[in-house]
């Protein structure tokens, strides 16, 4: 394992990084979700956003310029806004831990690994402006290996 560090997060932990450097980036998906420890936060809602890193070979992809070769990211973003805007859950951690498990459920076989960043962008905590951010990786084996692999298959999103 090797130091790891975040952009924007200097904090330096260990994190064991995928065998492909190559990674696409997709920023600032949002939707409108009803996960949260309070009861209103579930039957009101609010925004999250999140951004997904997925690592996966693109060196096919760089050579073919085919499609198929590569991961289609429109599924990974349409996925997240809908497991978002479905999803009832009491934490924020298990929101982010379902959308890691739906995203590899598109191509487990091609993505080394997922890291998802979702950010609670006005939590309801009085005199509190900032955001909650929840930053997880995830690889296929711990999307399958995982007690609750309804995530990776069924699709079920409530609690």
């Amino acid at each position: 394992m090797r130091p790891y560090s975040d952009e924007n997060f200097p904090v330096s932990m260990t994190f064991d990084p995928p065998p492909t450097a190559d990674r696409i980036h997709l920023r600032n998906i949002r939707s409108y979700g009803y996960t949260g420890f309070l009861a209103e936060e579930r039957a009101l809602g609010q925004w999250f956003s999140v951004d997904l890193t997925l690592w996966i070979d693109l060196k096919a992809a760089g050579a073919s310029d085919e499609l198929a070769d590569t991961f289609d990211y429109r599924a990974a973003i349409e996925t997240a806004k809908t497991t978002i805007a479905q999803s009832k859950y009491d934490l924020v951690e298990r929101l982010a831990k379902a959308l890691a498990a739906r995203i590899i459920a598109i191509d487990p076989n091609r993505l080394a690994c997922v890291r998802v960043r979702l950010t609670k962008e006005a939590a309801p905590i009085p005199d509190f402006g900032g955001e909650i951010v929840i930053d997880i990786h995830r690889t296929p084996a711990d999307c399958m290996d995982s007690i609750d692999s309804a995530d990776c298959a069924s699709g079920d999103t409530d609690r």
